[in-house]
């Protein structure tokens, strides 16, 4: 059994290395010699890249640190991104195969729906990985993207965000797709890559486009891609609090607060917008939230409208006056003390 894992790793460390720039030279020699390093692998697979607990000082773990494989959380070891993503990919291509070898029915030799999704900056997307089991369950070919960790420096600069635009671009050439292109999900930055992705590569088209935490600019025309056939219908979820897209628009030329205020739309016939009070720059990563917003409009299902009204004005007045009295007891004691030293 332990045997069987063990081979198990070394194919799939195998299957890394030819797509990679991984230098796993070592780690045949690790499988085959310790058969606890073949049941961690096993168990990061089975994991979905939530990580496993291992022992301080495990020697396996310093086997998986040396090659690349692995990184460190407290006392737990997790993929690295660039290899679950090559996971995935693996995954969906063995899914395929067994879709067009299941023949004629309706089900059977039918190709599943595509969905990618990217995230944003200063991060490598932890949700992209808790989202995989719910859109796999739910039917969907998924393809995770992982830029890497991209710096606010860099994102400031316009040569930093053309180099990731040209990057997201390839990657979604990549992507298997029909003539309506993949349904996406993006949350921040990767909403400004699909964005500009739209407006400067007239091949480039997605099914249905779920926005959250945007920082496009407010008036971007989705009526007019929808129009053209490039995008079907798009979900756009933003927040009152959202600091971060609200700040974006001062700094970026071609950026804008659409999550904070969301998109001024002529028409919102095809673009369903949900708008939040209490919501920050990232609180939209639930499994409940996936699961009663997200799957159902990908399906092309109704979806629930779960907006919520401004909430009415609801002056507290002591608060004020209290604020007021320790303000002012504040500056007469900076006075007092100043006074004294003068």
């Amino acid at each position: 059994m332990v045997g069987d894992k063990v081979e198990g790793a070394k194919t799939i460390v195998d299957r890394w290395r030819r797509n990679s720039n991984a230098h796993a030279d070592n780690m045949f020699a690790a499988v085959s010699r310790d058969h606890e390093m073949g049941e961690i692998i096993e168990a990061l697979l089975r994991s979905n890249d939530d990580g496993i607990e291992i022992e301080p000082g495990n020697l396996s773990f310093k086997y998986a640190r040396v090659v690349g494989l692995c990184k460190r959380r407290d006392n737990r070891i997790c993929f690295r991104s660039a290899l679950f993503e090559h996971l995935a990919r693996e995954r969906n291509r063995i899914e395929n195969e067994r879709s067009s070898r299941g023949g004629g029915g309706a089900s059977g030799g039918s190709c599943r729906e595509r969905l990618v999704s990217v995230h944003g900056i200063r991060t490598s997307g932890t949700w992209q990985k808790d989202l995989s089991p719910v859109v796999s369950a739910a039917g969907f070919t998924y393809h995770p993207l992982d830029y890497g960790f991209f710096t606010a420096l860099l994102f400031l600069t316009p040569a930093g965000r053309r180099r990731k635009l040209q990057w997201f671009r390839k990657a979604i050439a990549d992507v298997p797709q029909d003539a309506r292109g993949p349904s996406i999900v993006a949350h921040s930055f990767g909403s400004y890559l699909v964005a500009r992705s739209l407006e400067i590569d007239p091949y480039i088209s997605f099914r249905r486009v779920i926005l959250c935490g945007s920082i496009v600019r407010t008036r971007f025309p989705w009526d007019r891609f929808v129009k053209e056939g490039r995008v079907e219908a798009v979900l756009h979820s933003y927040s009152r609090l959202d600091v971060w897209a609200r700040i974006v628009g001062w700094v970026v030329r071609d950026a804008g607060p659409s999550g904070a205020i969301g998109f001024d739309l002529d028409t919102a016939s095809l673009v369903r917008q949900h708008g939040f009070n209490e919501f920050g720059h990232s609180d939209y990563f639930y499994r409940v939230y996936y699961e009663r917003s997200w799957v159902p409009f990908l399906r092309g299902e109704a979806v629930p409208d779960v907006s919520q009204n401004p909430e009415p004005s609801d002056w507290n007045w002591r608060y004020t006056i209290s604020c007021l009295i320790v303000i002012s007891l504040t500056l007469i004691l900076i006075g007092y003390f100043l006074g004294i030293h003068l």
